[in-house]
């Protein structure tokens, strides 16, 4: 049988068994014999886009380009018997897929056959159109005709310049996609941009069989982000499984050299034994754990790998999956020694799914794990709803493992280590000079931290770890942490209506004021703040959790 007679018969099975319309595009023909490609006319977001078609060789590229020429997909495939045949889905509600028209490109270097089908909305939506591409606003408020959100690594309202038509994806050894970014074409694509524009966007069509993605950007292309984006200027890589946005500032004077991010999948060995590790904690594993590493590679074609960023929160995420429950979720650091230490984590979802966005001020790998934790004496306690979730989050723990101790005081050392490990910063480095902080103290290394952050200060080189700390000390704390955060922090002194305003500490008062405006620190039923009393375990965990929605390192 010919075998384009054998390619036509196998479209129209697979027209029968999909439902994709019979009326397919006529292929554009080229100089290359038996080299052909089939589409539809016309393909539904939602529904699958069948690939078919001839060639002479022993292999063929496909790549789809859609209406404002960004590289959406990618694939290698095997020719079997002169024929191909590829099948992937059409998301729906994906601003990268609007409607419109697009053309796949199939062959080897410039050998090849070309097609164009179009992509219409869901019958049942109702119509309407995606996003057009190019610079995009992020909606603060997401709703009937606000443009989806196009990564959760973006904060809301913040302008998003594609600079995707200067990507080109080649397949790696190894499961590997190298990624290579052309400077003419994305510098030229910054330069076009919105002057507000900060994020600078690289997303890589999703290659099949592929289990990383190695970015390679140009030192030229990171100058002239910077150039264009200022001190915020970032470049952010959207995978199928993951997302980075790299803020040019935490690598400082080296963000001038080549960039080379990677974003990889663990594979099936590592996933199972994260996997057997969360087991053992009593957790279950929630996706696929995920590597993300940065480097720079040196006009002399050295590399060096970076693994902290001077204090700067690199925000990056996790696809999970559609369905999972967050409540109880949490993203954990894999360690070399198969140990999990909570990070934050705060869960969004869209059309594509659950993603699960990290900030942490170096790079490793990622897990997301859920789990549950409640202690027998908080059972009807105040805080007990957030107590169990704090716990539950691998964020506090008990004073035995069925007891929390709520009503107990909790001291300087103690909440110092609890912030530390709340920020995701228990393994970052610091000093510190007190004389009362010793090495062979169980809280010696997270009090470095701390100092090194800006987070705590002692009384001259005393820093009273033993002592319980007051609600107007940790009122200060979480006002240097939402700074080290990078959030905003009220300025402007409000009057505060307490009963016992009169007994708040003059060092302490723009830090009351101010978390007090956010929030996070509240007076009683009899309109007293108590700013001088020593801090339960259960208001500090309770104060902490406010303070962690405000900076999206938690949910609600």
């Amino acid at each position: 049988m010919p075998k384009k007679l054998l390619a036509t018969l196998s479209i129209s099975l697979m027209v029968a068994m999909t439902g994709v319309s019979a009326a397919y595009a006529t292929p554009i023909q080229q100089s290359v014999t038996d080299l052909s490609v089939l589409v539809p006319a016309n393909v539904a977001q939602g529904s699958s886009l069948v690939i078919t078609g001839s060639s002479p060789v022993s292999t063929v590229s496909i790549k789809v380009i859609g209406p404002n020429q960004l590289n959406l997909f990618f694939d290698v495939l095997d020719v079997a018997n002169g024929t191909y045949q590829d099948t992937f889905m059409i998301p729906a509600n994906d601003s990268r897929w609007p409607v419109g028209q697009y053309t796949v490109v199939v062959g080897q270097g410039t050998d090849v056959k070309t097609a164009t089908f179009n992509v219409t909305a869901p019958s049942s939506s109702g119509g309407g159109t995606g996003s057009g591409g190019g610079t995009t606003t992020v909606p603060s408020t997401p709703g009937t005709g606000d443009k989806e959100r196009i990564n959760p690594t973006v904060p809301a309202g913040a302008v998003i310049s594609d600079i995707s038509s200067a990507v080109t994806v080649q397949p790696g050894a190894a499961g590997v996609s190298q990624v290579v970014v052309d400077s003419n074409k994305a510098i030229a694509a910054i330069q076009s941009s919105k002057d507000n524009a900060k994020a600078f966007a690289i997303t890589v069509p999703e290659v099949k069989g592929s289990e990383a993605v190695s970015v390679s950007i140009p030192a030229d292309v990171s100058k002239a982000v910077l150039d264009k984006g200022g001190n915020g200027a970032s470049i952010l890589v959207v995978t199928s499984f993951g997302e980075y946005n790299l803020p040019l500032k935490a690598l400082g004077s080296q963000s001038l050299n080549t960039i080379v991010v990677t974003v990889a999948q663990a594979n099936d060995a590592t996933e199972k034994q994260i996997g057997d590790k969360a087991v053992g904690k009593g957790l279950t594993l929630l996706g696929s754990p995920t590597t993300f590493t940065v480097e720079l590679v040196k006009a002399d074609g050295t590399r060096q790998e970076i693994e902290n960023f001077n204090n700067v929160y690199v925000p990056r995420s996790i696809h999970v999956g559609a369905t999972i429950d967050t409540t109880n979720a949490v993203a954990v650091k894999v360690n070399a020694d198969g140990s999990l230490i909570p990070v934050p984590t705060y869960f969004t979802k869209d059309s594509t799914g659950i993603s699960a966005v990290i900030n942490r001020t170096s790079n490793s790998t990622y897990a997301v794990v859920s789990g549950t934790k409640s202690f027998a004496d908080i059972k009807g306690h105040w805080a007990e709803a957030t107590i169990s979730k704090m716990a539950s989050h691998l964020l506090v723990n008990g004073i035995t493992d069925a007891k929390f101790g709520p009503q107990l005081n909790i001291t300087r050392a103690e909440f110092t280590s609890l912030v530390v490990r709340a920020l995701g910063l228990s393994d970052s480095a610091g000093t510190s000079s007190f004389n009362d902080v010793k090495p062979s103290d169980w809280f010696y290394k997270e009090v470095g931290i701390a100092v090194s952050a800006g987070l705590i200060k002692g009384e001259g080189d005393q820093f009273k770890p033993g002592d319980q700390i007051t609600r107007e000390q940790m009122a200060a704390i979480f006002e240097r942490a939402l700074k080290f955060a990078g959030t905003s922090v009220p300025s402007s002194t409000t009057t505060l209506t307490f009963a016992d305003k009169n007994s708040i500490s003059a060092w302490a008062a723009p830090s009351i004021s101010a978390v007090v405006q956010l929030g996070i620190v509240k007076g009683d039923e009899r309109g007293m703040l108590h700013p001088g009393a020593p801090a339960t375990r259960a208001e500090g965990t309770v104060m902490l959790e406010r303070m962690l929605k405000v900076i999206k390192f938690i949910n609600e």
